[in-house]
């Protein structure tokens, strides 16, 4: 005999909804489910809020910073361009400070220098001969006693022009043909350190 059980089949058949079998499903889990769902946003929403507060204050912190630096920033640009058209000027300065530096090297106008000679000459000696180039001066003269030509030789390097620089290189004595004058040729030499 085959026994049927037709009341386990009819509650089998209530209990399936959609496939699912609801005898098996725990109604508190499903209901603190649908609670958690329905009350988790307002608990949620709170604290993302709050997170929401501190990411923003960081936020706005570093764009402060960010404009702070951007401020700074265009401050050393704006210096860098100022340093810029500072070196420019100052390199036009030192171009034009050699320029007449050089067109005072070229400016070699002797008149002081003549002068001074004139001037401090001793009485007993006179110049047959004055060279000036390349910043050397050669004087070849006579003088009627050593005294002379030694006084004359401490008065050239006494002077600014020279620099204590001036020798006398070469001297001989020289006889009239009458025997009369005895003379002391001589030749100083001296570098010129300036015209003026």
């Amino acid at each position: 005999m085959i026994k049927i059980n037709l009341k386990s089949q009819a509650q089998s058949r209530n209990a399936i909804i959609g496939g699912m079998d609801l005898s098996k499903l725990n109604i508190k889990f499903v209901i603190g489910a649908l609670l958690f769902t329905a009350f988790a946003p307002g608990f949620t929403s709170k604290w993302l809020e709050s997170e929401r507060g501190k990411v923003q204050t960081k936020v706005d912190t570093l764009r402060a910073e960010k404009k702070k630096y951007d401020t700074q920033m265009q401050e050393l640009a704006e210096m860098e361009q100022k340093i810029l058209v500072m070196q420019q000027e100052e390199a036009s300065f030192k171009n034009r400070i050699d320029l007449l530096n050089n067109l005072l090297k070229v400016k070699a106008n002797p008149m002081n220098i003549l002068h001074y000679i004139a001037k401090n000459i001793p009485e007993s000696v006179w110049i047959n001969r004055l060279e000036i180039s390349d910043k050397k001066l050669q004087l070849v003269g006579n003088s009627l006693d050593y005294e002379s030509m030694g006084k004359f030789e401490s008065a050239l390097n006494q002077s600014i022009f020279f620099n204590k620089s001036a020798k006398i290189s070469d001297y001989k004595t020289k006889q009239n043909n009458d025997n009369s004058v005895r003379l002391e040729e001589f030749k100083i030499t001296a570098s010129i350190e300036r015209y003026e």
